[in-house]
């Protein structure tokens, strides 16, 4: 398979990091956007330059190979404990659903595309 590696210099020490992560692919062949199912693991905090982010936010994509079809909810952290926020259902989420459920890989159609930091304090 394809590796995508990219990097950015952050020059400035913001209060919130959002990263988007790349989980489509754009098929020539087909004219196509498909979704990337590679297993990609992401960290409860992130250290740069000696500031720590805690993630308090994970919207999440549900659905086949297709990038164009599937549903989308987000997982948020309030006060301490997360939760589901999911069209009008919200709910009271685990560490497992937020962490290794959105993960992605191993056959799983659940894959974290936004992750929220935010600076601790």
């Amino acid at each position: 398979g394809t590796t995508y590696q990219q990097s950015k210099e952050i020059t400035h020490k913001p209060k919130n990091l959002v990263f988007h992560l790349l989980r489509t692919r754009f098929e020539a062949a087909s004219l196509s956007v498909s979704k990337i199912n590679t297993r990609f693991t992401f960290p409860d905090t992130v250290e740069i330059q000696k500031v720590i982010y805690a993630l308090y936010a994970v919207i999440t994509h549900i659905g086949n190979s297709s990038a164009m079809e599937g549903h989308y909810y987000v997982y948020i952290k309030i006060s301490g404990r997360w939760f589901k926020f999911d069209d009008e259902n919200i709910q009271a989420a685990s560490e497992v659903e937020v962490f290794d459920h959105n993960f992605g890989g191993d056959g799983s159609t659940a894959h974290a595309y936004v992750l929220f930091y935010h600076e601790r304090r």
